[in-house]
């Protein structure tokens, strides 16, 4: 920025009596000889961090308070034959003391990024990393103020990213240190440019050297710059940095550690969880975390009479007994005033404190992890199961559209049981409202504890069924625990009730029913099976029965009978023998039409007691042979009897003809005999 001094110079010399102004402010659209400023104290410029500017200015124009309070400025520093800028914005200020002729003002002058502390915003960024994270919201919140450039190259990609009660100040500056970038303010001629590092090597304040020899204020010339005071500083420092963390999907060990690079260090700092995917993203973290114990231990406080100094120029330290040698600058901070050029104030003309590191010292900036969060939180399932059974979930504070990326890494449901080889899931379908919690505490990594009902999706179980413990699926399948008194039972069913089986312990009486209305209902076991009732058992069969054993079949009643009833034929088939046996009482074989016994050999009738009865109630008896008819009645008697007519053969072989009338006709006729008998 260019601006004419002149009338600032002039109002110096009127008013403070000073031969010439060293401090400039520009403020908005205001004209640069509005305000003369008398004093200023500047803290905290430093990398990674807002700085506060306090100027105590005299208003040399009338001025619109209104138009003060967040109005770009900058502030200008007389350095030798040039005006080093300082930009920021006004974000507080209070009226002071004037002169009489001049109103006084208390400045406030904040950097660009202080109107990131007052922005808090809830968001989620999926594989996003985090240069592109800051880079993107440095731009969108800072618009014309500053300029942004990334010098170092982009950081890994980072499954999820969460912003939560987080200001956009501390969220960019948590992020970029966890992966070791730093924010640069660089002061060009117009504004600042915002600058995004790694490495100290890459800011162009680093090509900036500044020799400073060592002297006392007593023995140094008025307007020599030189340095007046080393100020050692020594922390006591960690050893080793240990972190360790988990990911569901790494079977190596993440297990890692860095070394401090002095041998004084005392002590361990363990981190658990810091969310790295492996042991060499870790082993960098746990070097950066190690290298900000190491330069923290050893900086030095510098006292310099030089106007000159920006955090990251190199200061070439002379003609000091211990310290002379290259340091590189990582604070600065100063006051001054022009009153004390009148001779009426005891204020000093200018002190800056520099706080610096050995050049060879690496520095990365301090990273501190979010506080954890252990609190639930409510999220819609918009991707389903993949091939790790994880699913999306979008957390409901955030608000980008579907066409914006995934709403999350795919994350893990909790479930009851779960192990290598066995468990349980009942998957999720979109749109389902879930409970989240977070691994660790940790924002970006959460995980699925469990379904929840809303009004879109109805509780399966109210007041109305509170005695039912139910699983349903979306396909309408249902288990049903139902402890309601005296209608106990367990109903386990496919849609519509199509098959089920139902456990019954109702007070009316205990039953278990397993029934397919359509379908087939198929039993199986690898060896025996056993069905046993305590009182009827029932087949009812809607077509054919077919009993299909390989061995041995066996049918048996211990007190009852077997009563074997067919509507039309009965067939009793094979390969060898059939044997019906009745141990105590009789066998009977009744058919409504015709009994046909058929066999392919003999055919063998036997009664060990007791008579032999052949009844024809009503038509003919008929026996007929291919062969020989034999009849043995075993030493007892042979008798056929039909009307008065008997015809008998006793057991001594005697043939007794008795009838009415006999007659006997054929061809011939022999009677031979030892004695033949008459009347």
């Amino acid at each position: 920025m260019t601006q004419s001094t002149a009338p600032i110079v002039h109002a110096a010399r009127q008013i403070l009596g000073a031969d010439s102004s060293q401090f400039f402010l520009k403020v908005g659209d205001l004209s640069g000889d509005s305000f003369l400023v008398e004093s200023v104290k500047l803290q905290h410029w430093r990398f990674h961090q807002d700085f506060t500017l306090k100027l105590k200015v005299l208003a040399l124009k009338d001025i619109d308070d209104t138009t003060l309070l967040h109005a770009a400025t900058t502030f200008q520093l007389q350095t030798g034959g040039s005006l080093k800028p300082l930009h920021g914005l006004i974000t507080e200020w209070t009226d002071a003391d004037g002169n009489g002729d001049y109103r006084g003002l208390q400045l406030t002058i904040s950097s660009v990024l202080n109107p990131l502390r007052h922005q808090q915003h809830n968001r989620v960024f999926v594989d996003r990393s985090a240069t592109d994270i800051a880079e993107e919201l440095l731009q969108n919140s800072l618009g014309d103020l500053a300029g942004v450039d990334v010098l170092c190259q982009t950081s890994p990609v980072l499954p999820m990213t969460v912003q939560y009660h987080e200001s956009d100040y501390d969220f960019i500056r948590r992020i970029l240190a966890k992966e070791g970038v730093f924010l640069n303010l660089h002061q060009d001629d117009t504004r600042t440019i915002v600058q995004l590092s790694d490495d100290l090597t890459q800011l162009p304040e680093h090509e900036i050297t500044i020799n400073q020899r060592f002297a006392t204020n007593a023995g140094a010339a008025k307007d020599d710059t030189h340095v007046s005071a080393v100020i050692q500083n020594q922390q006591h420092h960690l050893s080793q940095v240990v972190l360790n963390d988990y990911q569901p999907w790494v079977s190596a060990s993440l297990m890692t550690d860095a070394s401090l690079g002095t041998a004084q260090g005392i002590g361990t700092s363990e981190h658990w969880g810091l969310n790295y995917d492996s042991s060499d993203s870790g082993r960098q973290l746990a070097t950066r975390m190690a290298q900000v114990h190491d330069w923290q231990r050893q900086t030095l406080t510098i006292r310099t009479t030089s106007r000159e100094f920006s955090p990251g120029m190199l200061l070439q330290l002379t003609d000091h007994p211990r310290f002379s040698g290259d340091y590189r600058v990582i604070d600065v901070e100063y006051s001054g005033s022009q009153r004390a050029a009148s001779g009426g104030s005891n204020d000093k003309g200018w002190s800056c404190d520099l706080i610096v590191l050995p050049a060879d010292l690496p520095w990365c900036p301090p990273y501190a992890p979010r506080q954890p969060h252990y609190a639930a939180m409510s999220a819609v399932i918009t991707e389903e199961i993949d091939d790790n059974g994880c699913y999306r979930v979008r957390l409901p504070f955030d608000r980008r559209a579907n066409s914006e990326g995934p709403a999350s890494p795919p994350i893990r449901l909790m479930q009851p049981l779960g192990g290598s080889d066995h468990g349980m899931h009942f998957p999720l379908a979109k749109g389902t409202e879930v409970s989240v919690l977070w691994e660790n505490g940790d924002l970006d990594r959460p995980y699925i504890q469990g379904a929840l009902y809303n009004g879109q999706a109805e509780n399966p179980v109210t007041d109305a069924n509170a005695r039912q413990n139910l699983i349903r699926t979306r396909g309408d399948h249902r288990l049903l625990f139902d402890d309601t008194p005296d209608q106990e039972h367990i109903h386990l069913t496919t849609p519509e009730d199509q098959n089920h089986l139902t456990l019954s312990a109702a007070s009316e009486g205990h039953f278990a029913e397993l029934v397919s209305e359509q379908g087939e209902v198929r039993l199986r076991a690898g060896k025996s099976a056993t069905f046993e009732s305590g009182e009827d058992q029932q087949v009812t069969v809607g077509a054919n029965h077919s009993i299909h054993v390989q061995q041995d079949y066996s049918l048996q009643t211990e007190e009852g009978q077997i009563t074997v009833a067919a509507s039309t034929d009965m067939e009793w088939t094979a390969g060898k023998a059939i044997r019906m046996h009745n141990r105590e009482q009789n066998i009977e074989l009744r058919a409504t039409k015709a009994m046909q016994f058929q066999a392919g050999n003999n055919f063998w009738q036997q009664v060990d007691s007791g008579n032999c009865d052949i009844l024809v109630s009503d038509g003919s008896y008929s026996l007929e042979t291919g062969a020989d008819q034999v009849f043995n009645s075993q030493g007892n008697s042979i008798t056929i009897t039909q009307g008065d007519a008997t015809v008998q053969l006793d057991g001594s072989g005697n043939l007794t003809l008795q009838a009415n009338s006999i007659e006997l006709t054929a061809d011939s006729i022999a009677i031979k005999g030892g004695s033949i008998g008459d009347n």
